[in-house]
């Protein structure tokens, strides 16, 4: 324990006397650091080149401690600080110093910088912070470059596979310290196209064009191209827009068809969009009855169809691509409509939109007079046909009647027959009519033909039924003879304008009779005209049933008979004879005997075929 003790002590003095030596030697001196800057917090460790004992160096850090021993510093806030270095020389004289050694200690800013994507894998990297002289940069591929502050590099890569590039603040090596900034990036062998979508003209003849852009990182133009002078012209595309309207304007002489260009923003050539779309230009025209389309061929590739709208709303569809003109014919005089067409081309990827253009229907029109106008009798009224023709239309139809003594009137009757002339007096009155209408374009159309009603007399004079018609304009004029039903069952061609027929030769307690013609192709008929005659009943007021051959049996013969009951009382009241047959026969006997002579009382009880009752009560006389 002694001998360690003795061994210390002679340790402790060995190194006193080599300082004690040292310090009396002539040191010069001499430090320096491998940071002469960086970011707080900064440490700096001098290296001592002076030769002289650690325990003879201090330091005056410029941090306001003074000269200290330690030999190494953090500086914890930003500034500008000077380092010298104190040699202890003993009894010699004093201290030795060094000039100061200048740090700069920043505080830590994260560095910013702008990264343009260039073709066929190249990248421009400007380095936009100022706040260090320079910066270290490493390019995410292995390699790295130190560039001052607000220079830009250019790198060009080998693939196009993600990088992760990396820019440190105020340093020539990867040390984060002073800040950093990180961005994942994907060099481009070439930049992303524009996608042209639409292509719209306005209503001041200007175009609207619509689109996608590729990348923000690229430059945009969009391409003009003249079809019929060829002229070209570049349009900038302002980076983050979707729409651009064109100064230049479409007319007659001049359509424009459009692409978009791509280029980098380093000078690089330009590459086109897939799509190009030409402008579409619609004109109209109107006259009689119609409005016409006109409008360009488009030659654009993968072309669908042109959608023609009329006002708003779809009107046709067509897939041909050569065609350029159509009619609209559903249109009425005076009345706007207004129109566009839209081509979908590029497989229905973009679309061409002309102009809308609205037009007025011309008032021009050359109706047609209506065609087989006829005047019917249909349940003793006139019934008024016409039709109109397909090419017109009417806005308004007036018949014009005519009485047998010229009186005249005008009337308003709908635009789709038939009309019902409730107001004729048929039965009294002769009429003609004609009529004529104004179409949707106000100018009227010459009268129709003149249209008479058959209109049937029936007159009794005497024994005979006198029929007299008028049919004006008819052929094959027939009369007919119709049942209960109204069905005719018996025809009479005729030749004049009446007929008479004897009523004994009726064959029908009512007949009723119609006279029917042809006019303009159609069938039509008289007013129904009808004649009643009653029950006939016919029998002697006498028989002498003694088989004289004379006069032996009593019997009744009658007409227009349906129901029919006879009897026959003697003086006493008592029935001797009875039957429901107009046609049955009494042979004068009662119980198998003939009945005395006399006088008795007959009754005959029925109904005639038009149901009307039918009575009669008499006295028969019997004679032998």
């Amino acid at each position: 324990m002694k001998l360690l003790k003795i061994l210390v002590l002679i340790f402790y003095f060995s190194i006193y006397w080599i300082d004690s030596l040292s310090a009396q030697g002539n040191f010069t001196p001499c430090f320096k650091t491998d940071i002469t800057k960086g970011c707080a917090p900064l440490r700096i460790r001098p290296n001592d080149c002076s030769g002289a004992g650690a325990s003879l160096i201090f330091y005056d850090y410029g941090d306001g401690r003074g000269p200290v021993p330690d030999k190494e510093v953090t500086y914890s806030r930003a500034g500008r600080y000077a380092i010298t270095q104190y040699i202890n020389t003993g009894g010699g004289g004093g201290m030795k110093t060094d000039g100061q050694y200048l740090i700069e200690v920043s505080t830590p800013i994260n560095p910013t910088f702008e990264v343009q994507f260039c073709s066929n894998f190249t990248v421009n990297i400007t380095i936009n912070s100022k706040d260090f002289n320079e910066y270290f940069v490493d390019l995410g591929n292995g390699q790295s470059r130190v560039v001052k502050g607000g220079d830009a590099l250019s790198v060009k890569y080998g693939s196009g596979a993600p990088v992760r590039l990396t820019v440190y603040g105020n340093t020539s090596t990867a040390n984060p310290n002073c800040g950093s900034t990180q961005q994942m990036i994907t060099p481009l062998e070439r930049q992303p196209k524009g996608v042209l979508k639409q292509v719209k003209v306005l209503a001041d003849d200007r175009v609207e064009v619509s689109y996608a852009l590729g990348s923000p990182n690229a430059n945009y133009n969009l391409l003009q191209t003249a079809l019929i002078s060829d002229e070209r012209k570049k349009i900038n595309i302002p980076n983050g827009s979707t729409t651009l309207i064109t100064t230049d304007k479409i007319s007659n002489f001049e359509l424009f068809r459009y692409r978009i260009l791509a280029s980098d923003k380093c000078g690089g050539e330009e590459e086109f969009a897939y799509e190009a779309i030409s402008t579409i230009r619609l004109r109209t025209n109107t006259s009689k009855g119609k409005n016409t389309l006109v409008w360009n061929i488009l030659n654009d590739l993968g072309f669908v169809n042109y959608t023609i709208y009329k006002d708003g709303n779809i009107l046709r569809t067509i897939t041909n691509i050569n065609a350029t003109t159509y009619e609209d014919t559903d249109v009425k005089c005076g009345q706007e409509y207004c129109y566009r067409i839209e081509a979908n081309t590029n497989e229905g990827t973009t679309k061409s939109i002309s102009a809308t253009q609205c037009i007025s229907v011309s008032r021009e029109s050359n109706p047609k007079p209506v065609a087989q106008f006829v005047a019917n009798v249909v349940n003793n009224s006139i019934e008024i046909r016409w039709q109109v023709p397909t090419e017109s239309k009417a806005q308004t139809t007036f018949l014009l009647r005519t009485d047998e003594k010229g009186n005249a009137t005008r009337i308003q009757v709908p635009n789709i027959p038939p009309f019902i002339d409730t107001s004729a007096d048929l039965i009294n009155k002769d009429y003609c009519y004609k009529l004529f209408y104004i179409d949707e374009c106000g100018n009227a159309a010459p009268e129709s033909s003149i249209a008479c009603p058959i209109r049937l007399a029936l007159t009794e004079q005497d024994n005979e039924v006198i029929l007299n018609w008028v049919a004006t304009g008819a052929s094959n004029v027939v009369l007919e003879k119709l049942d209960e039903r109204g069905n005719p069952y018996r025809m009479i061609p005729t030749s004049g304008n009446s007929l008479t027929e004897p009523k004994l030769q009726l064959d029908r307690q009512l007949t009723r009779y119609r006279v029917r013609g042809i006019v303009n192709g159609i069938l039509i008929y008289s007013n129904i005209v009808s004649i009643r005659v009653n029950a006939q009943l016919q029998y002697p007021n006498a028989f002498s049933p003694n088989n004289d051959g004379l006069n032996d049996t009593f019997g009744i013969k009658g007409s227009f008979i349906n129901d029919f009951h006879l009897q026959i009382f003697n003086r006493w009241g008592t029935l001797v004879y009875e039957s429901t047959d107009i046609n049955g026969i009494w042979d004068g006997r009662f119980n198998g005997e003939l009945v005395p002579e006399g006088a008795y009382i007959l009754t005959i009880e029925g109904r005639d075929t038009i149901g009307k009752k039918v009575s009669e009560r008499t006295v028969l006389t019997v004679v032998k």
